[in-house]
C-alpha cells in the first residue's frame, strides 16, 4: 500500500463538477499503474503530489517523496500565471524528487530527481485500458467531424474549421453543443467518448505547440474509434504513429478526408491501425514502472 497526499486539490478530485477535473480513480490508473493499493490521505503519506501553483516548501515532511505533476505547457515565458515556474523555474526546486512535465519529451535524472514526460504515463495508460474503447459505430451513421477545443489559443482550429466548412457546409459539430458532457471530465469520461464516437473525425488541436506536449485529447479520439485530425508537436510520431492520424497542417488534408469519407474499408484500416510507437511504449513502461517501484520501496 502507498499512502499519497494530494496538495493540488484544484484539479485532482473525488467528485467531478468541471471539465478539467481529474477523477482520483483515473489519476490512480494514470500515475500508479503497477501499484495495487493507493490510499489518499493527509497523514503518514509516502508521497505528496503538488501542482503548478505550489510556492511553499514548508508544507513538506522530511521523509516524503515530493512529486510535481503537470498537464500544462509551461515553457512559454508569457505564461506568468504558473506560480511554481515563476519562483523556481522548471527544475530549480531541489526539494522535488520527481518532476512530471507535459512540455518535455525525454526522461532522465537531475541529481537524484527523476524527470519524466507526462506523455509516458498517457501512453502506458492508453495501452493498459482497452476496456475504455467504445464499440464502433456504423460508418454510414457517423457525422463528419467534431471540434472539441473550447478556446482559441491555437489559430489552426479556425483555419481547419473554415476549410472543412467550405468543403462540407454545415457538417462541423462542436463539443459545446453536447449538453450531455456538462459537469463531466475531459479525461475519458464515457459521456465524452460516446459523443466523439458519433463522428468520423475529431479535430484534436493542442492549445500550444511544444515537444512532448500531447494531451488527453488524442487518446479520447482513439477510445471513440474516430480519426484525429491532429495539430501538436512536430515530433509526436516518436509517441503516436502518423498512420493513425491526419495532420491538421497537411497540405493534402482535404484530399485525405475526401478519400476516407468515401471509402469505408480504408477508413476502418486507419481506425484499427496501431496507435502507439511500440519502441517508445516499451521505454515509457520501463520508466513508469521504475517510478512506481521508487514509491513502493520508500
Amino acid at each position: 500500500m502507498v499512502n499519497v497526499k494530494i496538495t493540488d486539490k484544484d484539479h485532482i478530485v473525488d467528485t467531478v463538477t468541471e471539465y478539467f477535473h481529474i477523477p482520483k480513480d483515473y489519476f490512480s490508473e494514470l500515475l500508479f499503474p503497477s501499484i495495487n493499493n493507493i490510499t489518499y490521505t493527509d497523514n503518514n503519506q509516502k508521497a505528496n503530489i503538488i501542482g503548478l501553483q505550489h510556492e511553499d516548501d514548508s508544507i513538506f515532511n522530511d521523509d516524503e517523496i515530493v512529486i510535481l505533476f503537470s498537464i500544462e505547457n509551461i515553457t512559454p515565458k508569457e505564461r506568468t500565471w504558473y506560480k511554481f515556474r515563476n519562483k523556481f523555474g522548471h527544475f530549480g526546486n531541489k526539494r522535488i524528487n520527481v518532476f512530471i512535465y507535459n512540455d518535455i519529451d525525454k526522461h532522465g535524472y537531475l541529481g537524484n530527481a527523476m524527470v519524466i514526460p507526462t506523455i509516458y504515463f498517457r501512453m502506458v495508460h492508453y495501452h493498459n485500458h482497452p476496456e475504455r474503447m467504445i464499440a464502433r459505430k456504423s460508418f454510414d451513421c457517423k457525422k463528419l467531424i467534431l471540434f472539441i477545443s473550447r478556446n482559441t489559443l491555437n489559430n489552426v482550429k479556425t483555419g481547419l474549421m473554415n476549410l472543412i466548412n467550405n468543403a462540407y457546409p454545415g457538417q462541423c459539430g462542436h463539443i459545446m453543443n453536447h449538453p450531455e458532457i456538462v459537469g463531466k471530465t475531459c479525461y475519458a469520461s464515457p459521456e465524452l467518448i460516446e459523443a466523439m464516437s458519433n463522428y468520423k473525425f475529431v479535430a484534436v488541436i493542442e492549445n500550444s505547440i511544444q515537444e512532448g506536449y500531447i494531451t488527453e485529447k488524442i487518446f479520447n479520439a482513439f477510445y471513440a474509434k474516430s480519426i484525429p485530425i491532429y495539430d501538436g508537436p512536430v515530433n509526436s510520431e516518436r509517441f503516436i504513429n502518423d498512420s493513425s492520424i491526419i495532420r491538421a497542417r497537411d497540405p493534402q488534408l482535404l484530399q485525405k478526408v475526401n478519400m476516407l469519407v468515401n471509402n469505408e474499408e480504408m477508413y476502418n484500416n486507419v481506425v484499427n491501425s496501431n496507435k502507439l510507437n511500440e519502441q517508445m511504449l516499451y521505454q515509457a513502461t520501463s520508466v513508469v514502472n521504475e517510478f512506481c517501484l521508487k514509491l513502493e520501496n520508500k
